[in-house]
């Protein structure tokens, strides 16, 4: 692991806060800029209240009615998925590992989801208290899997806006509509104030350390891990849970962050160059998960154009398709500007499948309308994408912003006295 890089030349005035925000300043990470800050929007925040966010799972496959997983279609309110998965350990009397979910929703929210527990108990008098309601039970041949899903709906209401009509924001909502918006990660994925990321690189250091030793005999790369390094590194991750930090963070909850923080810096890098694809970039087939590496660019930018196929950045892990060419070279600048070497990469590749995610995303069926006197943005995104970052677009509040947070000109209102220095902003 290095010492991190300045930021890139030519990089947008966000991009160049990264450098107080670079692992050498107290490992926080980048503050993505917004996709869209020179069109009109409302300001305000989101609402604090739990009925001010509803999410709704849209699950990959109905359950067949028949198997020995119980499925449950759970409401909560102001809890997270996990203390649903405590609860309902308890009361079916069921290990928390035999109990499936296809992702984590929010805490600060009224969410709809789908649970399976390998139970063949009737849910139907079980009390998992007020915050939690069971809607609907049947059951499956399979436990429900992380990912086992399409993607989420979500239903947004905003705070203190300058406005409550949607008119005054059509062109943002074209925007937003027919191009999208810069696909980063929220900040939900790295923390309290971004504090996970400087973890995370602290446990990737120890790991690194690790593997020095154990193959300082050895001349086989890293990134050609046989199943015997792999094994390792399997070690590495259970001897990780241990001493994962004063949190106790998950190994592949800490793997997870620095992949997203590698994401979100080549993704500020990639949309500087306005080409719609580069000679050796990995892009997406519309409509599936089959990737290839452009050859022709100037018939890969048509094809981005008309939406045949999507730019993508590598979540780094031993299966991840590489680019190749100028689209390479922007990843390992983003990993440089973090501070990681090719050791710290291929020791990732160790640690993590690895995956590639879409540069841009396209929230479906974004509708904005006033309901009780605010704005309410409701439109569905595909899993793993942040609604958070589509809303920010509306409110342009910093990207640390807590969920709920006062505007200054509302902390005004309420703090009559206090000086500018003393307000939140």
């Amino acid at each position: 692991m290095t010492n991190p890089t300045a930021p890139p030349e030519g990089a947008s005035q966000s991009d160049q806060q990264g450098q107080a925000n670079s692992p050498s300043a107290g490992q926080l990470p980048l503050e993505p800029p917004l996709t869209y800050p020179q069109l009109r929007a409302p300001g305000g925040r989101i609402g604090e209240e739990p009925a001010d966010f509803l999410v709704e799972e849209i699950p990959a496959y109905e359950p067949s009615g028949a198997g020995e997983h119980l499925y449950l279609w759970i409401e909560k309110t102001g809890v997270n998925s996990q203390e649903v998965v405590r609860r309902l350990s308890r009361v079916a009397q069921v290990t928390p590992r035999d109990i499936g979910m296809a992702g984590m929703k929010d805490r600060n929210a009224t969410t709809k989801q789908w649970f399976s527990l390998l139970s063949k108990a009737d849910p139907s008098g079980w009390d998992l208290g007020d915050e939690i309601k069971i809607l609907q039970h049947t059951r499956h041949g399979n436990k429900l899997r992380t990912g086992h899903l399409i993607g989420n709906r979500f239903r947004i209401r905003l705070c203190d806006t300058a406005s409550t009509n949607p008119d005054d924001y059509a062109e943002l909502i074209e925007a937003l509509t027919t191009k999208g918006i810069a696909n980063y990660y929220g900040p939900q994925r790295f923390g309290r104030q971004g504090r996970n990321l400087e973890e995370a690189l602290r446990w990737l250091r120890k790991n690194q350390e690790s593997a020095e030793d154990s193959t300082q005999d050895s001349t086989q790369p890293l990134a050609a891990a046989s199943k015997e390094n792999r094994g390792k590194a399997k070690g590495r991750r259970r001897q990780g849970r241990r001493k994962s930090g004063q949190r106790g963070l998950d190994p592949k909850m800490l793997v997870s962050v620095i992949q997203s923080e590698l994401f979100n810096r080549y993704i500020s890098l990639r949309l500087q160059n306005e080409s719609p694809a580069l000679i050796g970039e990995v892009m997406r087939l519309n409509g599936t998960g089959s990737h290839f590496v452009v050859e022709d660019a100037q018939e890969a930018a048509q094809r981005v154009l008309e939406g045949d196929i999507h730019s993508t950045g590598a979540m780094w892990g031993r299966k991840t398709v590489q680019n190749e060419g100028e689209a390479r070279q922007l990843e390992l600048e983003a990993a440089r500007w973090m501070g990681l070497d090719q050791e710290d990469l291929d020791l990732l590749n160790q640690l993590a499948p690895g995956t590639r995610r879409d540069l841009m995303l396209l929230p479906e069926g974004l509708v904005v309308t006033q309901t009780d006197g605010r704005l309410c943005l409701e439109f569905s995104l595909p899993s793993g994408a942040f609604a958070t970052q589509i809303a920010r677009e509306f409110t342009q509040q910093p990207y640390f912003t807590p969920r709920g947070a006062p505007t200054e000109e509302r902390e005004r209102r309420n703090n009559p006295s206090s000086s500018e220095d003393t307000r939140s902003p």
